[in-house]
Formats: structure tokens, C-alpha cells, sequence
């Protein structure tokens, strides 16, 4: 007796063969997938290494400037230190606090000349509008202090 041929077991039929296609595939082509997934398993161990180290550097950088927002209330002169080395660790916008604290230290230490440089700095380059207008509101106490403005 003839059997009937349906459209599930052609479908069914249809995904044997192309499974016996990619084995087959895989097969002669092996070499092809290993190096291709170790290329693949590579670039995730770098962009996996690279995150990793810019976060352990921005944890660095957060626990400097806690350090120098503790010393800046009983000596900003001893803060200076801690902001410039967080400021130049942390990048974004905790670098950017950082070196707007640096020039307030520098600023309470007597360094006005300095503290309107790093000032400068902050006000033009930081995204945050209240960063950059409270390092343009110190600015001017800096430029006042060190005799430039006008």
C-alpha cells in the first residue's frame, strides 16, 4: 500500500538533511570554527579585561577623592594631592568634580593664579551645566583673588 507523503514529515525530512548538511559542513570546515570562536572567545576576554580595569580605576579614583574630601574641611593644601590624582584616574564626571575640587583647593590655599586655570578647565569642558557654572561662579573669585579680572 502506497503511503501518503504530508507536509510535517516533508518539513521533518527537510530538517534532517540540512542537519546532516551542517555536519557535514562542520566537518570539513572544523579548523575554519575553532579559530573563528577563539577569535570570538578573545575579543570578550578583552572588552570583558578592559571593563574590569576601568572600573577597579574608577574605584581608585572614588576612594582618592573621598580621601581628599576629607582632608579639604580641616586642610585643602593636604586635598590637593588626592583631587589631582583622582582627577587624573577617574575621567567623566567624577574627574571632572575632581578637578573642579583641585581648584577650589587650590583657591583656599592661595594658589589663585592656578585655581583660575583648573577653574577654566572645568567651566569649558564639563557636560553638567551646574558643574560648569559653579566652576565659572568660582572663576571668578579665583580671577578676583589673583588680581586678573578686570
Amino acid at each position: 500500500m502506497a503511503r501518503r507523503i504530508t507536509r510535517k514529515s516533508m518539513k521533518q525530512d527537510e530538517f534532517v538533511e540540512a542537519a546532516f548538511d551542517a555536519g557535514e559542513w562542520l566537518e570539513d570546515n572544523w579548523k575554519v570554527v575553532v579559530i573563528a570562536l577563539a577569535g570570538v572567545v578573545g575579543a570578550v576576554l578583552i572588552v570583558l579585561g578592559f571593563i574590569s580595569w576601568r572600573g577597579a580605576r574608577q574605584a581608585e579614583a572614588a576612594d582618592l577623592f573621598a580621601e581628599g574630601l576629607s582632608l579639604y574641611e580641616a586642610s585643602p593644601a593636604e586635598a590637593l594631592g588626592r583631587f589631582e590624582e583622582a582627577s587624573n584616574k577617574a575621567g567623566g564626571s567624577l574627574g571632572n568634580v575632581a578637578t573642579l575640587y583641585l581648584g577650589l583647593s587650590q583657591l583656599d590655599s592661595g594658589n589663585a593664579a592656578e585655581a583660575s586655570r583648573v577653574l577654566q578647565e572645568v567651566a569649558d569642558g564639563a557636560s553638567n551645566p551646574v558643574l560648569a557654572a559653579t566652576a565659572r561662579a568660582n572663576l571668578g573669585a579665583a580671577l578676583a583673588a589673583s588680581g586678573e579680572a578686570n
